[in-house]
């Protein structure tokens, strides 16, 4: 009975306590771009799963980010994961820096009105669209060399038109050659470098160990940039702007490089080159006016169904 008795209720496993998810950001490549840094970062989420009776970490998730900055103010211009809301390509093509804007969002497409056991039921119908914009970047801004616009309607129609110079973003690439920039080093709780045969002092920020930190200095065109090469590790929920990896220096003190979500503030402004392509129809329309057919038509009976059986 007593051997029944254990096989039904195993002697507990001991388990790891000590675990615990955290987010890792480490600086994996920079390059110089007349007068620019452009800077790639890896972001790894971990989270806690039991392995074999006993806690450990994992790996949940992993990013990558590209980091625009001329030393005053630093822009992501591409990449996956948040805060980007889609995947973002950036790189090189024929020697020239793209980067591409993707948004995506739900619109009304039309109503309809669906009678049901002669009970009328009134319905909005969504179209997705998504937009695709491709910038290259000409000396001080970011010129809008083509936008693509894609509409998916409720029946399947999906409709694209495109005007300027079509790119294949999966052609962007970034270069062989890295900049290694100078080192940094603490000396009786000041940093001090040589960056391009000048010297330099500077006060570390007051809320990090400046000690703990690998630091380089890059000169970009419109100040010096001192990049921490070290891993860092932050608690989990952390995002890129809480990881301590880019600084400025300004009147003689350090403080951290903010990272603008978007590259908005850099887009020159200039029109879309002239259209090449205006409409392309991949799926013929299979509605007419407000009637319903195909897949929408399953789908909003089936809303409809159980709309009716709720009410009753």
């Amino acid at each position: 009975m007593l051997f029944l008795l254990l096989l039904a209720f195993p002697t507990p496993t001991a388990t790891s306590v000590d675990c615990s998810p955290y987010e890792v950001y480490s600086i994996d490549s920079v390059f110089q771009v007349d007068g620019w840094l452009l800077i790639g970062v890896s972001h790894v989420s971990y989270t806690c799963e039991m392995i074999a009776g006993e806690w450990e970490n994992r790996v949940d998730t992993a990013n990558s980010y590209l980091i625009l900055t001329d030393g005053s103010k630093a822009f992501l211009i591409g990449g996956s994961g948040p805060p980007l809301d889609w995947t973002m390509p950036a790189g090189f093509l024929n020697g020239t820096l793209y980067a591409a804007r993707i948004s995506k969002s739900k619109e009304p497409y039309k109503n309809v009105t669906v009678t049901i056991n002669g009970e009328p039921y009134n319905f909005t119908l969504l179209k997705n669209v998504t937009v695709r914009e491709i910038y290259r970047l000409g000396g001080s801004c970011f010129e809008k060399v083509s936008e693509c616009t894609v509409t998916a309607y409720p029946n399947g129609t999906v409709i694209k038109r495109c005007n300027g110079a079509q790119l294949n973003v999966s052609a962007f690439k970034l270069p062989s050659t890295q900049t290694h920039g100078s080192y940094v080093e603490v000396r009786d709780g000041r940093l001090a470098f040589t960056l391009e045969g000048k010297d330099y002092t500077a006060t570390p920020p007051g809320d990090i160990n400046a000690s703990r930190l690998s630091l380089r200095a890059f000169k970009a065109k419109r100040g010096v940039v001192l990049i921490n090469r070290k891993v860092v590790q932050l608690p989990a929920g952390e995002g890129l702007d809480e990881a301590p990896l880019l600084f400025r220096i300004e009147n003689g003190t350090v403080s951290r490089l903010e990272v603008f979500p978007d590259f908005s503030e850099l887009v020159c402004g200039k029109p879309v080159v002239s259209e090449t392509n205006a409409t392309a129809e991949l799926h013929k329309p299979a509605t007419h006016g407000r009637k319903i057919c195909g897949p929408a038509l399953l789908v909003l009976l089936a809303t409809l169904a159980l709309a009716v059986r709720r009410r009753k």
